[in-house]
């Protein structure tokens, strides 16, 4: 598995420094899912590229740009 092209990993998968693939909050749950004794809920994130991806696919992205330019 590429983990620059998933669209969702495992917490236990995470590290502290893959916040560029899955944001601030999921990348902290890794970390401590993997490197502490702290009690973490059996979880996965949805990665940036897995949310990219959706917008385009479902046409959410032109959608919310056209919005946001009308209110220019």
């Amino acid at each position: 598995m590429n983990r620059e092209t998933a669209y969702v990993l495992w917490f236990d998968e995470l590290q502290r420094e893959d916040v560029n693939l899955v944001g601030g909050k999921s990348s902290s749950l890794g970390e401590l899912t993997s490197s502490t004794n702290v009690p973490v809920p059996y979880g996965f994130a949805t990665t940036a590229h897995g949310y990219r991806e959706f917008m385009k696919a479902t046409g959410l992205e032109d959608k919310i740009r056209a919005e946001l330019d009308a209110l220019d």
